[in-house]
């Protein structure tokens, strides 16, 4: 996926990757320098993968026992599935022009 920031943000809000709310000053922070700006493009390879999101920390990547454990109604908190795994992402260094858009190619591997 290429991107520009907004587009990007939104797309992770969609997938379930985004939209959490910190639970305590570290994880503001933390959410705050990861901020995508939109005067630079954002490259991100990823698979499709199930993981989750617990008390703002996110866990891809989990085996099922643990996926099951907290996809179960008796499991209480803060937890959302998500269903991508980032496994890597690269800014580009700023434009002098605020982007828009984003374009998405998906491989099969075998």
């Amino acid at each position: 996926m290429v991107s520009d920031g907004l587009s990007l943000g939104k797309a992770d809000a969609e997938s379930g990757m985004g939209g959490f709310v910190p639970q305590n000053l570290r994880q503001l922070v933390k959410a705050i320098n990861h901020l995508k700006k939109n005067d630079r493009l954002y490259v991100r390879l990823y698979r499709n993968q199930l993981g989750a999101v617990v008390a703002g920390e996110r866990l891809p990547n989990l085996p099922p026992s643990m996926l099951a454990l907290y996809n179960s109604r008796k499991t209480s908190g803060d937890v959302k599935p998500i269903d991508r795994v980032v496994y890597v992402e690269h800014e580009l260094d700023a434009t002098d022009f605020v982007l828009k858009g984003q374009q998405e190619i998906t491989i099969d591997i075998k």
